[in-house]
């Protein structure tokens, strides 16, 4: 193959110092390092409404987020890692890995039960079954645990000392909340498009009741804090339907 590729790099005029310098290969990964940017990871393709929907009224709400939000899916975060073929696109990383904290990762070819423990799984209804796997659980050290239950049977790891799964129900509380001024993130942001295909409603607008078990199976969130106890700083996922819609760091 090496042969094949400096012969098209000549055919093609090519340097072909270019050509000896990778061997027709991408060159090897940097190390990971730093902390991850927000990253909204909706497909391209996302299907359309799934019931009386408002059509897409997030997008103001998509623009307030990118413009008070780091830029996802560039920079330096897409130059640490390679990128994933999992159903989300997230990096992949090998076995053991051990990320900073606010990045998140697939890893794949390993079994759930190699990983850890589970305890906890969400939604407790619907199509989609995420499971949260601890290797340590009566640890309260910062440490990797996993989600499992997405589309392409990889599972996403990140660094933690508590993770809890939410509720839509939770989150629209806080969210919606009068005292809330917090401004939207791209988790946010996420949710609101998710919610406006499955309620019907628009952005800043609770599910209403009786859709409201529409939601639930529909979207999970996991909530992600460096510490036990009192935290200024944690990081936030979104999930649904197999897959991270979005996820980002998130302060009070």
């Amino acid at each position: 193959m090496r042969f094949l590729s400096l012969a098209l790099c000549a055919l093609l005029i090519l340097p072909l110092a270019a050509c000896q310098s990778t061997g027709g290969r991408a060159p090897d990964d940097p190390p990971i390092v730093g902390l991850a940017e927000a990253q909204t990871l909706e497909g391209e393709g996302d299907e359309g409404p799934l019931d009386g929907s408002v059509g897409d009224p997030a997008d103001a709400l998509e623009e307030q987020a990118a413009l008070s939000a780091p830029t996802g899916g560039g920079g330096l975060f897409a130059a640490l890692f390679r990128r994933g073929g999992g159903s989300d696109d997230t990096p992949e990383v090998e076995p053991g890995t051990t990320l900073p904290f606010g990045q998140v990762a697939e890893v794949c070819g390993v079994s759930a039960r190699s990983l850890g423990t589970e305890v906890d799984a969400a939604p407790k209804e619907g199509r989609a079954r995420f499971a949260l796997i601890d290797p340590a659980p009566q640890s309260t050290a910062l440490r990797t645990q996993y989600v499992t239950g997405f589309s392409d049977r990889c599972a996403r790891q990140f660094t933690g000392a508590l993770v809890l799964f939410g509720s839509p129900d939770v989150h629209e509380t806080n969210r919606y909340a009068p005292g809330n001024r917090r401004a939207y993130t791209a988790t946010d942001t996420a949710y609101e498009k998710l919610k406006s295909r499955v309620c019907g409603v628009k952005p800043q607008t609770p599910c209403p009741a009786d859709r409201a078990d529409r939601i639930q199976k529909a979207a999970v969130f996991v909530t992600v804090y460096p510490q036990f106890g009192t935290s200024n700083e944690w990081f936030e996922l979104l999930l649904s339907d197999g897959r991270i819609l979005a996820y980002d760091m998130t302060g009070s």
